[in-house]
């Protein structure tokens, strides 16, 4: 009984520090430290709610689990495996007594096996599973040439991110002990930062990450609504690093044309060098305003991704009757507009929504806290089948 308890208050407290980081983002020290010191105290102040091993021993169990935790939901993001660490954690302090004393402290030790023990395990799933994947594409009747030109493409694109990576493994691995970070002066957006952190490479600035971080996770919640077969353009407006762009062709397998428009010819460059979009064949960029580009368009596409910031805020130009009208009138199956998480973005965003509402063309779904904190809007044509399931 015992044993049970201390395991279920290992699971917990790596499940709520993991929760409290990534998706509360209160960072992993705050997450780590606040629920441990409320355990701590309660048991301090109420040492006989429980028999005297487990008044002792959860507030450690806790404690150390908590470490388990603090992990980056860019090296474990899916729960699950933080929870299999957090079983891993409280097997192994039931079972080890004072081994790891010595070992940079036993707590330390003990998590830190236990969260390489779970990335270890989803490696091996997650591998498995594209690996069949493949296989079974392989067998696929009747795959044109077309399609697997478009693949060989991916293939070499990728090979190249690969030699990019390579030049870039002493940084890498570095920035599992400490962010590593390059700032760049931008046109528009103040001082940009090109951070490596927990072996990716993230683009911020001052207060929001721009790409490659939790907007990528916030815009895939998006993009997995959109039934990927009915599209064959897609148009993006606010490039950032491009993360979307990857997300598109590796997440999506999505091969047909990309547009994007980016006004800060800056962080074209640092899309192009930093994060390899050069190497993606399939993608134009334009170096242009997007209200002017969409204004003037004369091409629909099937899909729209706005994602439209100056830091934090969405440009008023960007939530105007007048540019929803133009995106209406090049939009032709669905569309997908970031609405941003500042505390005011539902009231500044509200013309936004109120147009593709009122809208009789488009069916509307608002997606609000998307990984905790984001609001997304996604419109679909009427003729267009709105989720795959």
């Amino acid at each position: 009984m015992e044993a049970s308890i201390l395991t279920f208050t290992g699971i917990m407290g790596a499940l709520l520090t993991w929760f409290i980081n990534n998706h509360k983002a209160k960072g992993a020290v705050r997450a780590s430290a606040l629920p441990s010191l409320l355990v701590g105290l309660f048991f301090y102040c109420f040492p006989h709610v429980l028999p005297a091993y487990l008044s002792r021993q959860i507030p450690l169990v806790f404690i150390g689990s908590s470490f388990v935790g603090m992990v980056s939901i860019n090296i474990i993001s899916k729960w699950i495996y933080v929870a299999i660490s957090g079983l891993i954690f409280s097997l192994i302090y039931l079972n080890t007594g004072e081994f790891f004393k010595g070992f940079g402290g036993a707590l330390g030790t003990t998590a830190c096996i236990a969260v390489l023990v779970a990335i270890g395990l989803a490696k091996l799933i997650e591998h498995g599973g594209v690996k069949k994947k493949n296989n079974l594409e392989s067998t696929r009747p009747g795959l044109n040439s077309d399609i697997l030109n478009k693949k060989l493409n991916l293939f070499k694109s990728k090979a190249k991110s690969m030699a990019f990576g390579l030049s870039a493994k002493p940084k890498k691995i570095l920035s599992y002990l400490w962010p590593i970070t390059k700032k760049v002066d931008s046109d528009f957006s103040g001082k940009l930062e090109i951070t490596w952190i927990d072996g990716k490479k993230v683009l911020d600035t001052k207060n929001a990450n721009y790409s490659y971080g939790t907007l990528q996770h916030v815009l895939e919640n998006g993009l997995k609504r959109i039934d990927f077969s009915q599209i064959d353009s897609v148009l993006i407006l606010g490039l950032g690093g491009g993360s979307v762009v990857k997300s598109l062709q590796e997440k999506f397998n999505f091969y047909g044309s990309i547009q994007a428009v980016e006004i800060d010819q800056k962080i074209i460059d640092i899309a192009k060098t930093e994060f390899d979009l050069s190497a993606i064949k399939n993608l134009k960029i334009h170096q242009e305003d997007a209200f002017h580009f969409v204004e003037h368009s004369k091409q629909q596409y099937d899909l729209i991704i706005i994602d439209l910031f100056i830091d934090t805020e969405i440009p008023s130009i960007f939530l105007s009757e007048k540019f929803c009208l133009q995106l209406s009138n090049i939009c032709q199956n669905s569309l997908l507009f970031n609405l941003g998480f500042r505390s005011d973005a539902a009231d500044r965003t509200k013309k936004v929504t109120d147009f593709f509402e009122n809208n009789p063309n488009f069916e509307v779904f608002n997606l609000q806290k998307v990984e905790g904190i984001n609001r997304l809007l996604i419109a679909f044509q009427r003729t267009v089948k709105p989720f795959k399931y």
